[in-house]
């Protein structure tokens, strides 16, 4: 297994953007790498920003709204919160699951009682970290969003209340905790050095191959700098606004 070490500091659409860069550019071993963002709403490839996002609260406190690659949920991340995408080779139903398993031997390894739910991990009725994918024919990624110090009342200040009309997109909404306030001394850097060592396997660290920095420099200029994209998952907006006009009433 490959540990990604790729350099990137608090860049939202940089640090996404690799996550999908590593599947597109067709892996050859498993890889495995933790990612910290700045501050950001994430939503997951094909939902309603309008729907899942409170715009008002991410303008007023100049929190981006990007969107990633993978379905799944909104979620939030800062640097508080532990990313950790695994990718596997070619198109594999099991990433979820192997991510999953890697996530609960660290977390039973930090005496923390957890199990796995369909929809993520949970400390009884709070849930701890989710999981997302993106299946190609290259490669498969699965990832998840770790809460270590991050608050959980920031996850819901920034996230709009359930809608009225349930739809199959939206976000299916739990209350939250972090290691934190579950009392597990553990930081992000802490906890993002164990991950490899409960991998069960040889474990090279290195940096990102030409072809990954390639696909990586393709997917920003594509998408993960447009600020449209991120905003309407590249589907025209019901009232026809231009992108510019769009994130201007976004951020207003």
């Amino acid at each position: 297994m490959d540990l990604l070490l790729d350099g990137l500091e608090r860049d939202g659409p940089a640090l996404l953007a690799l996550d999908e860069a590593l599947v597109r550019a067709g892996p050859i071993r498993p890889i495995l790498r933790p990612w910290v963002s700045p501050p950001a709403i994430v939503v997951g490839r094909y939902q309603d920003v309008g729907r899942e996002v409170a715009l008002r609260a991410c303008a007023d406190d100049g929190v981006p709204v990007l969107r990633r690659a993978s379905g799944g949920g909104t979620v939030y991340h800062d640097l508080g919160t532990l990313n950790v995408a695994l990718v596997l080779p070619g198109l594999r139903s099991d990433a979820v699951d192997q991510l999953a398993a890697l996530l609960l031997r660290v977390m039973l390894g930090l005496g923390l009682a957890i199990e796995r739910r369909s929809r993520g991990l949970f400390v009884g009725p709070v849930k701890l970290a989710g999981f997302a994918a993106l299946q190609t024919r290259q490669g498969t990624l699965a990832h998840a969003s770790v809460l270590v110090a991050t608050d959980p009342a920031a996850v819901g200040r920034y996230l709009a209340p359930a809608p009225a009309d349930p739809r199959p997109l939206d976000s299916h909404r739990a209350p939250v905790t972090s290691l934190r306030h579950l009392g597990v001394d553990v930081t992000v850097p802490e906890l993002a050095a164990i991950l490899p060592t409960r991998a069960g396997e040889d474990v090279v660290a290195r940096a990102p191959a030409p072809a990954e920095r390639s696909a990586h420099e393709q997917l920003l200029a594509s998408r993960y700098r447009d600020i449209g994209w991120h905003l309407t998952g590249g589907r025209p907006s019901p009232t026809g606004p231009t992108k510019e006009e769009a994130w201007t009433t976004a951020c207003a």
